[in-house]
């Protein structure tokens, strides 16, 4: 192993002496912690437990320490660090200065570690007098997982490493990334990965001591929405994102990053819905605690595969030697994992089993095996080219059909079933009741169908995902419906009353709802605009005009902007409805000295209908340019459906509303 920074000279470079300083003692910090986790819990040792706890917060502190001292070296332009020349430059504003953490490998590892950090300081203070019995093996794998980033940075990717000779300029970050949500979009997906390792330190801790009771629910439920929360946040930002910057008409494309992201979203969501079968009913123990390890498993495998540049991505910003270290974390992890479910089968396994196909818990077990089915889908396709680069010696690229014909089907089921679940009894359902309960829901659907087609809604996969979206927001009405007419018969309640007292007194079962809505409106966004976009391409002139859906394009000629970092060409064009001025747009063109290629500014006017999307393609000395013109219906209602589910995500995961039975206390690690 090679140790190049042992040799930094202080007096030469003092912020990379000074900065892998830190590092290195982050790490020696981390390996102590979980030693001493380890043989405290292991000797029942409480002060041990507490020494490997102190140890992780000094971890959090020397690493704010190592992050701060970065972004200063960031802010202040200082050349004499390779990451900084490499991704940042004195010529881009300051706050795209400061994302470049994150925008690049080795600073975006250790903002991993320092979230995780973070998270560990948060975990051990919200548990420094309960759940003690598992805080040892909580401690130890959040410090394992710590010791690992950290030997990737130090021995593989680290920010503070100097450069050779004086530079006096950097690269500056990579223009596509020098966007306001690109400043929000990565520290958002980076809280949901790392949020699932504390999660799966409750797993490992659980698996340990053999303990899986409420309290275990409780931890580990709270700790699964946050990063579910983040991670939602992030996909829905980054599909923004690429919207507006990517310029090709979309929003998701199965990008290998993109993918990454979405995987661990599918596991966790199947997590927090059967995780309900377990606090109903104490099934799916093993089948839980396998969602969430493999869901921290497909948190770091998209993070390596976001960092390492091993399969082609516009997402992708960097190549390296990483993937030996990931490789090698992943195999241990995952045949950790493993054994200890191996051994821990007996104990883990549920004794109680399903009574009925018919029954809610059923109902659960479907839509986990459908999320789990997406996932698997995803990550083959996402990984095939690997795969056939091993095997055949070449990579063979999965594209966008393959991923759209295995999954719609996937999706538009797993539609059918959030429609249907509520309305289907704990244990054992009648058919008789069931279909009473799904009658009124049907004839909403089968009325919404009927005049749909009736307009000329005739293609048979759109139709039957709008279908049954009509399902789920006819019988999410229905529950709402009951709530309120309940608590009016009980109470003497108005309406209003009665409705906003549902949220407070069963908020994660309206929440959810909340959710479900949110989603039936991003998938009639999907419908909308996968299904009817409309595309044009035209070359105009000054003066020249074009025809889009209903809307007229007058083109008035191009203009050029200078300014200290990028030259900016925009497209005048002027957006009518009819005789009426709806907008002026300004598609245009970015041009960085230090990028190979132009950005794309789109220009997008959106209504609750459908969005005007233009693209500036070439031009020519007489000002005459290529339009890319599209309309995208519907396309607004999936960020709606998307802030929708963060909505309900939010009320959901309010602490404050856990029932106290699942509270008690623990008891102490120590003997007595």
């Amino acid at each position: 192993m090679h140790f190049p920074w042992i040799h930094y000279d202080p007096s030469q470079y003092p912020v990379a002496f000074v900065g892998t300083i830190l590092l290195a003692g982050a790490w020696l910090m981390a390996l102590y912690a979980m030693a001493a986790s380890v043989w405290g819990g292991l000797r029942r040792r409480e002060p041990w437990v507490r020494s490997g706890e102190h140890a992780l917060g000094a971890t959090t502190l020397v690493l704010s320490m190592a992050v701060f001292l970065l972004w200063q070296a960031l802010y202040t332009n200082n050349f004499d660090l390779a990451y900084i020349v490499q991704h940042s430059s004195s010529k881009i504003p300051r706050l795209y200065a400061l994302a470049a953490l994150w925008g690049g490998q080795e600073g975006s590892l250790l903002f991993w570690v320092w979230i995780l950090s973070l998270y560990t300081a948060l975990v051990l203070l919200q548990n420094r007098h309960r759940r003690r019995l598992w805080l040892p093996y909580v401690s130890a794998t959040l410090a394992l997982v710590q010791l690992f980033f950290l030997t990737t940075i130090l021995f593989a990717a680290n920010p503070f490493t100097p450069v050779p000779e004086a530079v006096g300029e950097g690269r500056g970050l990579n223009p596509i990334l020098q966007r306001p949500l690109m400043a929000i979009h990565p520290p958002n997906l980076y809280l949901g990965y790392v949020g699932f390792t504390v999660p799966f330190a409750f797993a490992v801790a659980a698996l340990v001591t053999g303990r899986m009771n409420l309290e275990w629910l409780v931890a580990v439920r709270r700790w699964a929405l946050v990063p579910w929360f983040f991670l939602t946040a992030g996909i829905l930002i980054g599909s923004r994102w690429a919207y507006q910057e990517l310029g090709w008409g979309g929003y998701w494309a199965w990008d290998p990053v993109e993918n990454a992201s979405l995987m661990p979203w599918l596991l966790s969501t199947a997590y927090l819905h059967s995780i309900m079968v377990q606090e109903k009913k104490n099934m799916l123990r093993a089948w839980n605690i396998t969602l969430i390890m493999a869901t921290f498993l497909l948190s770091v495998l998209g993070t390596f595969i976001t960092r390492s540049g091993i399969l082609s991505s516009v997402h992708a910003f960097a190549v390296s030697p990483i993937g030996d270290y990931f490789i090698v974390f992943l195999s241990f992890i995952l045949f950790y994992g493993l054994a200890l479910l191996y051994i821990r089968w007996p104990v883990i396994r549920s004794a109680q089993r399903i009574e009925a196909v018919l029954s809610k818990e059923s109902s659960f077990l479907f839509n986990n095996l459908l999320l789990t089915g997406i996932c698997f889908a995803v990550l083959w396709g996402t990984l095939f080219p690997l795969v056939s680069d091993l095997v055949k010696g070449h990579r063979i690229t999965v594209a966008a059909p393959f991923f759209n014909q295995v999954t719609a089907p996937l999706g538009l089921a797993l539609l059918i079933l959030t429609g249907i679940c509520p309305l289907i009894a704990w244990r054992r359902a009648t058919w008789t009741n069931f279909e009473r309960n799904l009658l009124l829901p049907s004839v909403f659907t089968l009325v919404a169908a009927s005049v749909l087609f009736a307009l000329g809604l005739r293609e048979p996969l759109p139709l039957a995902f709008v279908g049954a979206g009509v399902l789920v927001l006819a019988t999410t009405a229905l529950e709402f419906y009951r709530g309120v007419r309940a608590r009016r018969r009980m109470y003497s309640e108005p309406v209003w009353t009665a409705f906003g007292k549902l949220f407070v007194k069963h908020p994660r079962r309206y929440g959810g709802y909340i959710v479900h809505l949110g989603v039936v409106l991003l998938f009639f966004g999907i419908v909308g605009s996968a299904f009817y976009q409309v595309k044009r391409e035209v070359f105009l002139r000054p003066g020249d005009t074009a025809h889009l859906q209903g809307y007229t394009l007058k083109y008035e000629g191009l203009r050029l902007q200078r300014f200290p970092h990028k030259d900016l060409v925009t497209a005048s064009v002027v957006l009518q409805r009819g005789d009426r001025v709806v907008t002026r747009l300004a598609p245009g063109r970015e041009f960085h000295p230090n990028a190979d290629q132009p950005v794309t500014n789109v220009a997008i006017y959106s209504t609750w209908r459908g969005d005007v999307y233009l693209v500036l393609g070439a031009w020519d000395e007489n000002q005459g340019a290529t339009l890319e013109m599209y309309y995208n219906p519907l396309v607004i209602w999936f960020w709606v459906g998307g802030w929708l589910m963060l909505v309900g995500g939010v009320i959901v995961m309010n602490p404050r509303w856990e029932p106290a039975y699942m509270l008690a206390p623990q008891a102490a690690v120590a003997r007595p």
